[in-house]
């Protein structure tokens, strides 16, 4: 009885382990940022959720150099009027995040960045002829993995072959 207790006990904590260990899935979109006069600075802030940023990168202008935090991004260079960017996020339940583009300091236009768990919506803040478009990329190919389901079925098969050899053994 001892050794069985034991077994359950071990798969138990295997489970709690993959449950507790398991990380959310991460994956990237490109944006583009055009239609408003020169700007040098791109902010981006995450609305309250459980989806956060994992990071920025592809400027396609070398001279911008980005800080990126799990509820804040923001990227500065040289005046540019269109530049592509991509953002990683980490999960994929529906959020938002608000995003600015500055010159000097000011503020030229704003927008609020809307995942709805298929597709985007972006409302302007600021109507100054907003032109962000935003680009699917590889959103499906980076499907999370479902680690608490199959390390399950991994403990229930093992627990099906334990039984199966003490019911031979008698």
């Amino acid at each position: 009885m001892k050794k069985h207790l034991f077994f359950v006990a071990a798969i138990m904590v295997i489970l709690a382990g993959s449950v507790i260990g398991s990380k959310a899935s991460t994956w990237s979109q490109e944006f583009n940022e055009t239609g408003v006069e020169n700007f040098d600075q791109m902010s981006m802030f995450m609305q309250t959720g459980t989806v956060l940023f994992d990071g920025s990168s592809g400027y396609t202008d070398s001279s911008w150099t980005h800080t990126d935090m799990p509820n804040f991004v923001t990227a500065t260079g040289d005046d540019v009027t269109s530049i592509n960017f991509d953002l990683a996020f980490t999960g994929s339940s529906p959020f938002m995040f608000d995003f600015f583009a500055l010159h000097d300091g000011n503020v030229l236009e704003g927008a609020t960045v809307a995942w709805n768990g298929s597709g985007w919506n972006i409302n302007s803040i600021m109507p100054l002829g907003i032109a962000i478009t935003a680009y699917q990329n590889d959103l499906a190919a980076s499907a999370p993995v479902p680690e608490p389901a199959t390390m399950l079925l991994f403990g229930t098969g093992l627990f099906g072959l334990f039984g199966a050899r003490k019911k031979f053994r008698k």
